[in-house]
């Protein structure tokens, strides 16, 4: 609903919508309104690295919301990151998503994609 794209039963609502099938129309007006440090720029919270949702308040994870589906990874490629550093999300390009783990003492650096786990 509302442009959201749903997969397995979960919905990944677009940067306007909230709710379990993206049917609450959001617009942020101070940075209050964003959960999980997010920001409030015109009228829509800017999420901090690792999370997602209108107002930030979900997290990418293969159990809750499963960011891999073909118009996310068209985007976004085949990693996400997760607010834990030292773990990530890869998905293959069927669809089938694997929370992952950094090696001890290693984190999570998207920038770097495939292989993104280095020395902090």
């Amino acid at each position: 609903m509302n442009g959201g794209t749903c997969f397995n039963s979960n919905c990944y609502c677009t940067d306007q919508y909230l709710g379990l099938h993206c049917e609450i129309a959001f617009q942020c007006k101070t940075n209050d309104d964003c959960l999980n440090k997010g920001k409030c720029e015109s009228g829509t919270c800017r999420c901090a690295l690792g999370y997602v949702g209108a107002n930030c308040g979900s997290t990418f994870s293969c159990k809750t919301l499963n960011p891999c589906f073909a118009e996310n990874t068209d985007v976004n490629g085949f990693y996400f990151e997760q607010p834990d550093p030292n773990k990530y999300i890869q998905c293959n390009n069927v669809g089938t998503c694997y929370d992952k783990h950094c090696g001890q003492g290693l984190v999570w650096k998207q920038a770097a994609k495939a292989g993104g786990c280095g020395y902090p």
